[in-house]
């Protein structure tokens, strides 16, 4: 909390002096604590850039600058790079909404060991195994497992993290690729609905004109037009409203709000293919009415 403004959704992570090396999370104000300081459990704090957006807004200079945590007045040193990854952490949390202070420091304001994760960064790809190796009998004899005793801790290698990523966002991706089809499919059927009641109630205009010399094409035309614009219509009003919940989700919580031109054209495409598929049979049968039979409906 700073000048009266109090963050609700942000995480704050007591760590050591070689957290920002290990995770390579880039500086672009200030410094990270040093050792001596990680130590000593100095009450000084490097934040993420959400929270130094709407701690110090206006680019008002965090460094040297006081924020309360818990209550207790941390001294900004630094401001983490824009991440924009929810991935960021163990959490799941973004770092931009992560404060992260010394382990002594969060050990005294949360007690020790309410929740431990060790971070460690072979020097190469071909250590990585070695690495774990070491760390799960280091571990092993920290914790006094005796040999032949299964672990009581679990090892877990980045390629788990992004397997496991990869895995929610395909599925992600499959539950909304099918609610997309779903709502085209019944968004089509409705646009269809709708332009066959509109050449029943048009079909003596559709006479009249046919009666002054149009053409078949200029009716197809016309009504595959009309299609196309109730289709515009709908996708233009749900661009704008997804616009807007994007940008509130996105202002109360870790989420990051993208906007995406390519995304607008692909949505744009599909909107038209649906209107043409869906508005092609109402349009053909407003095209194929006899004028005289059409004249004679009352």
């Amino acid at each position: 909390m700073r000048n009266g403004v109090e963050l609700q959704n942000m995480q704050i992570v007591g760590t050591t002096e070689d957290f920002h090396l290990v995770r390579e999370i880039p500086i672009v104000m200030g410094r990270f604590f040093s050792r001596f300081e990680a130590e000593k459990g100095t009450r000084i704090t490097v934040i993420g850039w959400d929270i130094y957006e709407r701690l110090f807004p206006g680019g008002e200079d965090p460094l040297n600058g006081y924020v309360e945590i818990d209550g207790i007045p941390f001294r900004v040193i630094g401001v983490i790079e824009k991440q924009g990854n929810l991935m960021t952490n163990m959490s799941g949390m973004a770092a931009d909404y992560n404060a992260y202070i010394p382990l002594p420091a969060a050990n005294k304001m949360f007690g020790r060991w309410r929740g431990i994760t060790i971070m460690a960064s072979a020097p190469s790809e071909d250590l990585v195994d070695d690495l774990e190796q070491e760390l799960r009998m280091a571990v092993r004899a920290v914790r006094g497992i005796k040999p032949g005793e299964a672990d009581n801790f679990g090892i877990n290698k980045q390629d788990f993290f992004l397997t496991e990523f990869r895995n929610a966002t395909k599925y992600m991706w499959a539950a909304l690729i099918g609610i997309a089809a779903l709502s085209l499919l019944v968004g089509g059927i409705g646009v269809m609905n709708i332009m066959l009641i509109s050449v029943t109630e048009r079909t003596r205009e559709i006479g009249v004109r046919k009666a002054l010399g149009a053409k078949r094409r200029n009716i197809l035309l016309q009504f595959l037009l009309e299609a196309l614009i109730v289709c515009w219509s709908g996708g233009l009003i749900g661009a704008i409203i997804g616009f807007f919940m994007s940008a509130i989700i996105a202002a109360v919580s870790p989420l990051v709000f993208v906007f995406s031109w390519p995304a607008v054209a692909l949505g744009t495409a599909f909107t038209s293919a649906i209107g043409i598929f869906f508005g092609l049979y109402p349009a053909i049968k407003a095209a194929r009415k006899s004028p005289v039979e059409a004249l004679r409906y009352e």
